[in-house]
């Protein structure tokens, strides 16, 4: 079985290099699929690496699964904080700051923050 793929494998090797060297009718479509094959190949390695990477920080995420159940309290205080104090600034935001309202309040809080840097 093995065999038999490596050969076939081979053999359009073969044929493919003596399609580009001969310079035949479609050898220009010959190259232009390569390089389809060669970016394709290049993204299913990039694809790989990228699935790996994510399975190793979801196994060391599952270990620490005990850390995760002791903060869960924690987030939901916070969100319910975080809640709270969006509305809060929503109602502060005068007529005179009207283009603030497209901002999200991490970015009005980011903008009050380096004003009092500066100020």
């Amino acid at each position: 079985m093995l065999f038999t793929i490596f050969s076939i494998f081979l053999s359009i090797g073969i044929l493919t290099s003596l399609a580009i060297k001969s310079e035949g009718r479609n050898s220009a479509e010959i190259k232009i699929t390569l390089n389809f094959m060669n970016s394709n190949f290049k993204r299913l390695i990039n694809n790989f690496q990228t699935l790996l990477l994510l399975l190793v920080k979801d196994l060391f995420s599952n270990t620490s699964k005990s850390k995760d159940l002791r903060n869960e309290k924690t987030i939901d205080i916070r969100s319910k904080f975080s809640a709270k104090s969006d509305s809060l600034l929503r109602k502060e935001i005068t007529k005179e700051d009207i283009s603030l309202n497209e901002f999200t309040p991490e970015t009005i809080d980011f903008i009050r923050n380096e004003e009092e840097k500066v100020a």
